[in-house]
């Protein structure tokens, strides 16, 4: 399934009408304002099968396998959303996780590292639970998706993937990245980065009403050490060492 956000490319739209009358893809329109998060509800609420892969358009698969496994991890009764690991088009590490709180309201670790790169007691090269993660490749079960109401929409581009992290955390799931699943993102190849002012401005504002949102967690990741730093690079100590929330 495809949710076509009002394509004008005419190389594009062929491709588009090309998959629809094959019956390839179905092809789902999305008139409106880009909205991450609502084009994400689109589609989840059209899907008919038990289980949903978040994709973006600028994600591309070099290697077999990555759906079945994300999908049978997804399955177990207990966890909530299952991450591909990423790389740069270089070969570099994009994604394995995000650690909450660091560098604002999150961060990736290991970032910009070179594929094989294992960290510390293997861990980045093994299937593990974090707190969050990106969306731009997850599964989820359709029916835990629906169940904490979908992604936020008011959270249109930032923060719309943390966020649904959290409010499946709170209903009582984890969620686990596995090196097993490896797919390459063009990062931003669709809409520009978010150093481009108009952006970064949305970013902000989004980042803001997301922290308020989830001001505790953000200060306190529970897979995240209080003696590491929330500053710099991730794993760092951190002196003096953060206080433990207690209560």
């Amino acid at each position: 399934m495809i949710v076509d956000n009002d394509s004008r490319d005419p190389e594009a739209r062929a491709y588009l009408q090309r998959l629809g009358r094959s019956g390839e893809a179905r092809i789902v329109p999305y008139p409106h304002a880009f909205n991450y998060a609502a084009q994400c509800n689109l589609g989840v609420r059209e899907a008919r099968g038990t289980m949903v892969a978040l994709l973006n358009n600028d994600v591309e698969a070099t290697e077999s396998g990555w759906l079945r496994e994300l999908v049978s991890l997804a399955a177990r009764p207990d966890v909530g959303l299952v991450g591909a690991t990423l790389f740069y088009p270089d070969g570099t590490l994009q994604h394995a996780g995000v650690i909450l709180g660091l560098n604002g309201v999150g961060d990736r670790p290991w970032i910009g590292t070179k594929r094989g790169f294992s960290g510390a007691y293997g861990r980045a090269r093994a299937v593990r639970e974090v707190s969050a993660m990106i969306t731009a490749c997850a599964v989820v079960s359709r029916e835990r998706f629906l169940e904490v109401g979908g992604m936020n929409e008011a959270l249109a581009v930032s923060c719309n993937d943390l966020d649904l992290c959290l409010r499946l955390s709170r209903a009582g799931y984890r969620h686990l990245v596995t090196p097993y699943a490896a797919l390459v993102h063009h990062e931003s190849a669709s809409r520009g980065y978010a150093d481009d002012p108009a952006n970064a401005r949305s970013n902000r504002d989004e980042e803001d009403r997301f922290a308020a949102l989830w001001a505790r967690e953000l200060a306190s990741d529970p897979l995240y050490n209080p003696n590491l730093a929330l500053k710099g690079q991730a794993y760092r100590l951190a002196w003096p060492p953060r206080a433990m929330e207690r209560g």
